[in-house]
């Protein structure tokens, strides 16, 4: 089973899984040469947001772009902005992440910073917004995790913004563009990116080679990203991490010693933590630490969700289909009110972890929760 070979990036809009309404409208702004100077692309992460940018610059920067069967306009591909596009060498385009202040004049090699700070907007943005394209007729900047700009990186990107050049286009990429601010969200266009059908991911795994009961579970927890489903893919290859967080959580639900199970859990996610750093080096050790957390409280959703909807869908419709079981066991101590509850308990401490509050802290607090809701009702109290 090839967990690594479950996509490549995106060369063409044609290419892209999903998002046609956000296509189409690009291709109505370039079709009528009224594209703006600023975009916000707010969506979940891994939905297609910047394999979309992707295009959206491939397109913008092609010295001869034609129009598809589609009737879309895309880059030609054999330009030399598009050759220099393939290469990831092109002069005029500019991708910024919050992990380049380490090449700033303030950096440190060893920073991973959970912020994107003032000193990457200064060295890699404003100077080079005001310069001419080299090669094409316009210069693009993507911003990546754009909502994790702090409050002076915003203040400085909107200097641009408020006296953008005309060749000048800049797209951010966020899942929360609430935190970006007013002044920045009026100066630029909003284009919102929908999660994906879980049948549709769960299709692209199969196609990858993922069994039937692994890919289902896996498009349910993805929160509809095709994104984190290849990285989900790739963490449960490295020794069934996610299948065993599930039957973690199943047995925590039922065991009373919550210390105990807290212990698992906590051990469980730094064991995907230090699994994903692998995937993905550049980002901070605390930003993984999170996302692990967060993704065993996503299955444990699941989990809560399919006890829920037992007895109302068809059984293709349930998460862990392949441990309806344990499920069924659930739902015959808790009522719905409790797994409601439950299911409420659980999203309020992903919002908690969110908001950086201790990961042991929450978890004991959730546990305690749903262990006080499971014997109320197996002892009908």
């Amino acid at each position: 089973m090839d967990y690594q070979g479950l996509g490549q990036p995106a060369r063409s809009f044609a290419q892209i899984i999903g998002q046609q309404k956000a296509i189409q409208l690009l291709q109505m702004a370039f079709g009528h040469a009224r594209w703006a100077h600023a975009y916000i692309f707010a969506g979940p992460n891994g939905v297609g947001r910047t394999s979309v940018a992707l295009a959206w610059a491939r397109l913008l920067l092609c010295i001869q772009p034609l129009k598809t069967a589609h009737n879309w306009h895309d880059a030609c591909g054999v330009c030399r902005s598009c050759h220099e596009m393939d290469k990831g060498t092109h002069p005029d385009l500019h991708v910024l992440n919050k992990e380049l202040y380490r090449y700033t004049s303030k950096g440190k090699a060893e920073s991973r910073p959970t912020e994107l700070q003032i000193d990457v907007i200064r060295e890699f943005l404003i100077p080079q917004a005001f310069q001419m394209p080299s090669i094409s007729c316009r210069r693009v900047f993507i911003v990546q995790e754009a909502d994790k700009m702090n409050l002076e990186a915003q203040n400085a990107t909107l200097k641009v913004l408020e006296e953008p050049p005309t060749y000048c286009c800049i797209v951010l990429i966020c899942a929360r563009p609430d935190r970006l601010l007013p002044t920045i969200r009026s100066r630029s266009h909003l284009i919102r990116f929908s999660p994906l059908d879980h049948g549709i991911i769960q299709k692209h795994l199969c196609n990858a080679g993922i069994q039937g009961d692994l890919a289902r579970f896996l498009a349910f927890i993805s929160g509809g990203s095709l994104g984190r489903a290849r990285i989900l893919a790739c963490l449960e290859g490295a020794g069934g991490l996610l299948t065993d967080s599930r039957e973690i959580l199943i047995t925590g639900l039922t065991n009373s010693d919550t210390i105990v199970q807290v212990e698992r859990i906590v051990a469980q996610c730094d064991a995907i933590a230090k699994a994903w750093s692998s995937l993905e080096p550049q980002t901070s050790p605390a930003d993984l630490r999170r996302r692990s957390h967060r993704l065993l409280i996503d299955i444990l959703l699941s989990i809560l969700q399919d006890a829920l909807k037992l007895d109302l869908l068809p059984p293709d419709r349930l998460a862990n289909l392949d441990r309806t079981e344990p499920v069924k066991a659930m739902a015959r101590s808790m009522d719905k009110d409790a797994i409601i509850n439950a299911i409420e308990q659980a999203y309020e401490a992903s919002r908690m972890l969110e908001s950086a509050v201790n990961e042991r802290l929450v978890w004991e607090r959730l546990l305690l929760e749903l262990g006080c809701r499971v014997n109320i009702n197996r002892f009908g109290g």
